[in-house]
């Protein structure tokens, strides 16, 4: 359900989006706050559909999700999301927050949107009556928190292939796919022991089909003794083309 300035929409959690540990992949919370915002976008009329008619295209840059729990296997959440009132210029804001089948908010979200001109990848200034459209952000802005740090000691390292189920209506690597090969460098224990609290996202450049990407990931030392950090760099290896840097935090599960 929808008012004109946020959107409701409740995902049930699936088989296929669950891993070894019985909860939500990162993934796959990823796709549910993906679709909200698509959806809502299209009651917007700044989906993609219209874009695609205009020659545009919204490009996520920056996303920082923080969470209290992970869903379980079954279970309804519902996210709420919004373009915040942090709007503005070529920058559009949209917020999100995740609640539990008992309404109880168990994750919040802050994201970057960049609206580009398919022909010259420049960006546009966001319209108007979309700036009508803002309601007031989070109290706490997660994206004032949305940079990482370059990696100083690589630990692990993948290559993976990007093929067509990659790729997504921009023709463009999915964003989710990112995270998925982060995750894919990561020791299996760490699914098994430690839950995500904490993930904050950059893009910075565009994957497309036939490339090699590598993904480098590297454990950071100055946290908690129970907890892991990481701090993860995808590149493209055609002219190594840097493409996302993402930063995970885990907690002990208890």
């Amino acid at each position: 359900m929808q008012t004109s300035k946020t959107w409701l929409e409740t995902f049930k959690v699936c088989t296929y989006d669950i891993g070894p540990s019985g909860k939500c992949t990162p993934q796959a919370l990823c796709r549910f706050m993906q679709e909200a915002a698509s959806n809502h976008a299209e009651i917007l009329n700044v989906g993609g559909e219209m874009l695609a008619s205009r020659e545009l295209m919204w490009v996520l840059s920056r996303l920082h999700v923080r969470l209290s729990r992970v869903p379980d296997w079954r279970e309804h959440i519902t996210i709420e999301t919004w373009p915040s009132d942090r709007t503005g210029g070529v920058r559009a804001m949209r917020d999100f927050r995740i609640f539990d089948s008992r309404h109880k908010t168990i994750g919040e979200a802050g994201s970057l949107w960049i609206l580009l001109s398919r022909k010259t990848k420049r960006p546009m200034r966001i319209p108007d009556f979309l700036r009508e459209s803002r309601k007031p952000g989070l109290p706490d802005d997660l994206l004032n928190d949305s940079e990482v740090s370059p990696l100083n000691h690589e630990k692990y390292a993948k290559e993976f292939e990007v093929g067509i189920t990659h790729l997504d209506f921009n023709n463009h690597v999915n964003n989710t796919c990112y995270l998925e090969w982060a995750l894919n460098t990561l020791p299996q224990d760490i699914f098994a022991t430690h839950e995500l609290r904490d993930l904050l996202f950059n893009f910075v450049g565009e994957g497309h089909g036939g490339e090699t990407i590598m993904a480098r990931t590297e454990e950071c030392s100055d946290i908690a003794a129970t907890d892991r950090a990481f701090i993860h760099v995808l590149e493209s290896k055609v002219g190594e083309r840097p493409l996302a840097l993402i930063r995970t935090y885990w907690n002990q599960i208890s």
